[in-house]
């Protein structure tokens, strides 16, 4: 037996990698073969921990709404008093827009929208797909921002590495566009 990648593999690896599924776990039973599911053996070029299958049923797991992020922003806004709607149809489909402010939310994930911070790391996989992958999400996110922008919103981005002190600096702007907002009214009300 030997180590390759932090796992073992028995001696009949590559004999099992040239034969089909069902001869090679009649070949070298269990005791090559993935410790989550049996299906695949593993194999010396193979550097994810999961199968094909594993790696994309747990892909396609990954919500685009309602994360634990947007949830605790959410919820933060909630309990300042700040009343929102969810995924408008608007450039962009902001997480989170509080129209009577004209200010929309996107609450990002690091690893998906290349921050630059430690979450934000490409894998050191398939690295060219990824680039592509993170830097098509990267010019979506400028051009929507943009967009919204032009059209007069109040654009903020809350990082999933940062999201205590970037939804209470958003909270503070809002609770001031407030009072501007109560201000404006008592002076219309005043002139009236």
């Amino acid at each position: 037996m030997h180590i390759s990648t932090g796992r073992a593999e028995c001696s009949h690896s590559l004999h099992a990698r040239r034969t089909s599924t069902t001869h090679t776990k009649a070949a070298i039973g269990n005791r090559c073969y993935n410790a989550i599911s049996q299906e695949e053996p593993y194999s010396e070029e193979m550097v994810d921990h999961l199968t094909k299958t594993q790696r994309s049923e747990q892909m396609a797991r990954v919500r685009s709404k309602g994360t634990e992020p947007e949830l605790l922003v959410r919820s933060l806004l909630h309990r300042a008093g700040f009343r929102f709607r969810l995924h408008v149809q608007i450039p962009g489909r902001p997480d989170i827009v509080l129209a009577r402010y004209r200010t929309v939310v996107f609450v990002n994930g690091c690893f998906w929208h290349g921050h630059t911070c430690r979450r934000g790391r490409l894998p050191k996989t398939n690295r060219d797909f990824w680039t592509e992958k993170i830097s098509r999400n990267k010019e979506r996110d400028l051009r929507s921002i943009t967009e919204l922008k032009v059209l007069g919103w109040d654009v903020w981005v809350v990082w999933e590495c940062n999201l205590n002190e970037e939804t209470e600096d958003l909270i503070n702007c809002l609770a001031q566009k407030r009072l501007r907002l109560i201000e404006n009214a008592r002076q219309h009300c005043l002139n009236d």
